[in-house]
């Protein structure tokens, strides 16, 4: 899939469809005193009165995504609500996660936006390269492993916002983008004020079914995006209904999700996104390692042969066979001649008048040298791993044992920030986590990379002398209990930067700093503070 952007941008593009007036947006308009150039009008959220748009920063020089909410200044109702979607939006600023876009600036109405202007704030994220929701769907379906693994980040960020009390608000196809990396993640934040975690829930569901079928759900669909219509009886429109060759767990995990705790449908109901991580990992297992996104079979019609919904073993190819049988011959009379002449050249080493009184080596490049060739019995260097380089995180989230409350989940970022001078810290504790009567074990801070990240050192900036860390990996950015993590090594906090290099390379996705050492304070209780945690990647 490639990175570069999909959407067409029309030369004098205004309108922006039914339901969001267009507040005099296009191309080329600048907001923000200057800041902001928009590009390409994405799509509108007519629920939030918002319009999705494309922009360059002038001032950094990168692409970026707006939320741009419109309306009339001189509605009371309609600016209080915007008020309401902004300040949500800040609460957002702090939240780093691989399958959400980062909120990068909040602007209002009174701050950067001119008094004629009908634009009532702007949420700015970072900008999702890759493809439209929309786009990955538009011909045909995908398949239903490949839909499952897609939104597995997407899940992942979900339940670990709401695990923080965000809400994200994603119940909007135009609002998610599928990443160069192949997965989806929320590119557009601004939630809506009266949006709740039920709403991301159903959301999910949405995302899943329209994946699965290429119709959208819920009410209130973008123009041009086809939808399907749930009916509130006994017997729901279900995926597996709609294509058959949906697994009936997946089809039902959509259906749940959808419903809703007032839904009159009796289905069981699936009313977190942590119930429907387990579904999407079970479904995802079954993906063909090979399988592209951007191939799919339309519902109903047959499959070429070659295609990723083969239904049948392919059959023998005669010429292929043939091929291989005369390749495998070359290949052993080339095999013969050589061991032939090897063993002409020993026999004439050992010969009367041959070179006997040399001594032969063959060096690691293949080449005859005398004696002061390579040492035969040289052994490979197992060492620990060379570090190349720094990699950074994508993310981080505060992780507490199941039933333990959080510490300061909204200052997680800071560990990751690149600046020393902000700092995440545990709470004050009366006890160390060691003691007998401690109310926990330990905190944790888990890193989330974009991918698989081969690792050979960790770093930890902190004031906090005499305090534990153990440095784990985990299955997930939520594993269920501190036994689903594996330690990789303990750090032992010195003041300053203190650094781990791992014996061997640690390989994963998802790495936690678990804090087991508390520190005296001046308030005469433990605590450990982290300023900053950096990585180093293995060659």
């Amino acid at each position: 899939m490639s990175g570069k952007p999909t959407e067409y941008i029309a030369p004098n593009r205004k309108d922006t469809g039914q339901g969001v007036e267009d507040a005099g947006l296009a191309p080329g308009t600048v907001l923000g005193d200057g800041r902001y150039r928009l590009i390409g009008n994405i799509g509108q959220d007519v629920r939030g009165g918002a319009q999705l748009w494309r922009a360059k920063d002038s001032a950094l020089g990168r692409d970026v995504a707006l939320t741009i909410l419109v309306g009339d200044r001189g509605d009371t109702q309609v600016n209080a609500r915007a008020r309401r979607a902004l300040e949500r939006a800040m609460h957002a600023a702090s939240f780093h996660c691989v399958g959400a876009a980062r909120v990068l600036d909040v602007i209002s109405a009174k701050h950067g936006l001119a008094e004629s202007d009908r634009v009532l704030g702007i949420v700015v994220a970072e900008w999702t390269h890759g493809t439209d929701l929309a786009e990955l769907v538009k011909d045909n379906p995908v398949p239903p492993a490949t839909a499952a693994r897609l939104l597995q980040s997407l899940a992942v960020a979900v339940e670990t916002a709401h695990h923080v009390g965000l809400v994200l608000g994603i119940d909007h196809p135009q609002r998610i983008r599928v990443s160069a990396d192949g997965e989806l993640r929320f590119a557009f934040p601004g939630v809506r004020p009266e949006a709740s975690a039920t709403d991301d829930v159903r959301g999910l569901g949405a995302v899943l079914f329209y994946l699965l079928t290429g119709r959208w759900p819920l009410p209130d669909a973008p123009v041009g995006v086809p939808t399907v219509e749930l009916r509130q009886d006994a017997t729901p429109v279900t995926p597996r209904s709609l294509r058959p060759i949906v697994p009936l767990e997946l089809s039902n995990a959509a259906v749940k999700a959808l419903a809703g705790p007032d839904s009159t449908i009796n289905t069981g109901g699936i009313r977190t996104a942590a119930a429907m991580i387990p579904v999407l990992e079970r479904a995802a297992a079954t993906e063909d390692s090979g399988t592209n996104v951007m191939r799919q079979s339309p519902i109903g019609n047959p499959a070429p042969e070659n295609d990723v919904w083969r239904d049948r073993d392919p059959e023998p190819d005669q010429a292929r066979k043939r091929k291989l049988s005369v390749g495998m011959a070359i290949l052993g009379v080339a095999t013969l001649l050589i061991v032939g002449w090897l063993g002409f050249q020993v026999a004439q080493m050992f010969a009367p008048g041959g070179s006997s009184n040399a001594t032969h080596t063959i060096l690691p490049s293949g080449v005859e040298g005398g004696e002061g060739g390579a040492d035969e019995d040289a052994e490979p260097d197992d060492g620990p791993p060379v570090a190349a380089g720094p990699v950074a995180p994508a993310g981080v989230t505060e992780w507490q044992l199941p039933g333990k409350n959080p510490d300061h989940p909204d200052r997680a970022g800071h560990a990751i920030d690149g600046d020393a001078a902000t700092a995440w810290a545990t709470s004050e504790y009366n006890v160390p986590f060691d003691a007998p009567n401690a109310l926990k074990a330990g905190v944790g801070l888990v890193m989330s990379f974009p991918e698989v990240a081969r690792l050979a050192e960790v770093t930890v900036n902190s004031p906090s002398a005499g305090g534990v860390i153990e440095v784990r990996t985990s299955p997930s950015a939520t594993p269920g209990g501190i036994e689903e993590t594996t330690l990789v090594g303990t750090l032992n906090l010195t003041g300053g930067d203190s650094s781990l290099a791992f014996d061997e390379v640690v390989e994963g996705q998802y790495v936690m700093i678990w804090v087991t050492g508390v520190v005296p304070v001046d308030s005469g209780r433990h605590q450990t503070r982290i300023a900053e945690v950096t990585f180093q990647q293995a060659e």
